[in-house]
């Protein structure tokens, strides 16, 4: 299929602060509250691209190689778009530049009230230049008649009914979303959490064939804790190399030991090594409450004894129930730990999208091992991130402007800033700063555009502050 153009001057909503309509002149996150799904190329905030006065617009570029339902998504972050019946309107009204005939898909979703579920509408396009269409969602083609407020608006450039259609290579542009304005969003609070001991730990392992026996995934299934070789402790979490298969393989019968040890005739005696590779996994569940919020999983290193043969790690992962409950950040926010002091791992609201089943935690990956070398092989032991045991308020500080292209400005209302130290969302510290004042000016100019969080230590406690370059 020909490459299409297509200029599209959409109502909706997004942003940081951002007003309605929506004109993509500033605060607009590729990635978070602007980000691309299901195989579209990419999305971006480019100029005007035929010079009309409309400034910095939204660009959606399809891909022939992605899905036919491909999308572009923007996420409302100051108002909800109200498609209440006491507004008497269930209307979203669209300004659309195409140079051919083209249809579309607008797909409202995330209600606030949960009254009414998704809805979605189709609309063609003349193709004879600026038109303005009035989306009617009374009429929707699939979903409820709307009688709530949606934070998400969904557009789908590659629609077809069906979307029986092969999707093409081409670029919509987007600007301007009006509708009615609903009620104020709260903002998302960041889920800041640590090593507790407390929480509702869960285990589940994997486990793998050894190369000699030609490699690959071999089984897997939910554990108890304490069978994977972790110990809930007093205080601290102890992580080890698993011995449990093993154990029970030696008391089993020759299948089991010719399975789990590296028996030398087929299991009528067992081997003094383990015969799998296994992948056990400790992580807390936190449930939907932490879906589209920013997350952070810190902790501290109180031994890491491990032998090498034996990798530690620790991990935020998104599971997603409907692609075979694959890490939908592609193991992006696994990370060795480390063999002393702290640790952290981070993802944005817009990766713990709704939906995703969120784990962070801990993982020991090597063979599992015979129990006589239990103390050779050693443990990593983890307890809880020294910068939670002292916290002060939001209230206490003022970060302006935030987002912002240049500089932070970051004020403490009541005590001097000993030390500030910025990281970015794979934990890795990008700035540290010691301003011993109560104002500090810290220069964004170097950093790449996105998320970050600024650790802030004052003479009354330590604070986390999420920080958003544009």
């Amino acid at each position: 299929m020909k490459k299409i153009t297509i200029l599209v001057m959409l109502v909706s909503f997004l942003g940081f602060s951002q007003t309605i309509p929506v004109d993509f002149e500033s605060n607009i996150i590729i990635g978070d509250n602007w980000k691309a799904d299901s195989g579209l190329a990419s999305v971006a905030v480019t100029d005007d691209p035929i010079t009309s006065g409309k400034g910095k617009v939204g660009q959606i570029n399809s891909a022939a190689s992605g899905q036919p339902w491909q999308n572009a998504q923007l996420k409302m972050t100051t108002n909800y778009l109200d498609l209440t019946n006491a507004t008497g309107s269930k209307i979203i009204t669209v300004d659309i530049y195409t140079t051919a005939a083209q249809s579309f898909l607008l797909k409202l979703e995330s209600t606030k009230d949960g009254v009414t579920g998704n809805t979605e509408k189709s609309f063609t396009t003349a193709g004879s230049g600026w038109e303005t269409i009035n989306v009617d969602f009374s009429t929707p083609d699939q979903g409820d008649v709307p009688n709530d407020q949606y934070a998400l608006v969904v557009l789908f450039p590659c629609y077809s009914p069906g979307f029986g259609t092969p999707p093409f290579d081409g670029t919509t542009y987007v600007d301007n979303v009006s509708g009615t304005v609903g009620a104020a969003i709260a903002p998302a609070v960041p889920n800041e959490v640590t090593v507790d001991v407390n929480a509702n730990w869960i285990a589940y392992m994997n486990w793998f064939n050894t190369p000699a026996d030609g490699g690959g995934f071999a089984g897997g299934d939910g554990w108890a804790v304490v069978d994977v070789k972790t110990t809930i402790g007093a205080e601290n979490i102890t992580l080890q190399p698993n011995f449990s298969t093993y154990a029970n393989a030696v008391g089993g019968d020759d299948a089991a030991r010719a399975y789990w040890t590296n028996s030398p005739d087929n299991g009528v005696t067992a081997g003094p090594t383990g015969n799998k590779i296994m992948e056990a996994s400790t992580f807390v569940e936190p449930g939907a409450s932490f879906n589209g919020s920013d997350l952070t999983f810190s902790g501290e290193i109180v031994s890491n004894t491990i032998d090498g043969e034996y990798t530690a790690q620790f991990f935020i992962k998104a599971l997603d129930p409907n692609n075979g409950f694959s890490d939908a950040l592609g193991g992006s926010k696994v990370m060795t730990l480390p063999a002393s002091g702290s640790f952290s791992v981070s993802a944005t609201g817009a990766e713990l999208a709704p939906g995703l089943i969120i784990q962070y935690g801990f993982a020991i990956n090597g063979l599992n091992a015979n129990p006589a070398d239990e103390v050779a092989l050693g443990s990593v032991v983890v307890g809880a991130s020294t910068l939670s045991t002292s916290r002060v308020t939001d209230a206490e500080f003022k970060v302006y402007p935030n987002p912002t292209q240049n500089t932070w400005n970051i004020k403490s209302l009541d005590s001097e800033i000993t030390s500030i130290n910025v990281i970015d969302v794979l934990g890795k510290t990008v700035m540290s700063l010691n301003p011993n004042s109560s104002n500090a000016i810290v220069n964004a100019s170097s950093l790449k555009t996105g998320l970050y969080f600024a650790v802030v230590e004052t003479l009354s406690g330590v604070e986390s502050i999420k920080l958003i370059k544009n």
